[in-house]
Parts: structure tokens; C-alpha cells; sequence
């Protein structure tokens, strides 16, 4: 399933996308197969970004949230 984060409260027309190669998809994997879903991605001043996750109990709750 695509998902798709937004900033907060913005509000225009968008223009496009610009996609870059990096493993950030490889390391939201990571975060599932050790039960934290990522739902946020939070970008400070500097280079770095943060990725902010909800911990869960197990796969099964996991997989039962994905399905609704």
C-alpha cells in the first residue's frame, strides 16, 4: 500500500513530486519486521531526517491494522 505524508496544516496547490534514490524504504522494513510502524517522518533544520514510529505488540496486530 502507498503511503503518502503531508506537512501538517498546508494548504495550495502541489507541484509535482521529486524523487531521489536512497534506502529509506529498506530501513521502513527494518522498523516493521521489529514491530514499529512508521507514521510520521519529521525533517529538522539540519541534513538529517527523523522517522517517528508507533511501537507494536506483534505481527498479527500489525497485519490486522494494514488490512482495515
Amino acid at each position: 500500500m502507498e503511503e503518502i505524508f503531508w506537512l501538517d496544516k498546508w494548504e495550495g496547490k502541489a507541484n509535482g513530486g521529486y524523487c531521489f534514490r536512497n534506502n529509506l524504504f529498506k530501513f521502513f522494513d527494518k522498523c516493521e519486521e521489529n514491530g514499529l510502524k512508521v507514521i510520521g517522518i519529521k525533517k529538522p533544520t539540519d541534513w538529517n531526517l527523523c522517522v517517528v514510529c508507533e511501537k507494536i505488540n506483534n505481527a498479527s496486530q500489525q497485519n490486522s491494522e494494514v488490512e482495515e
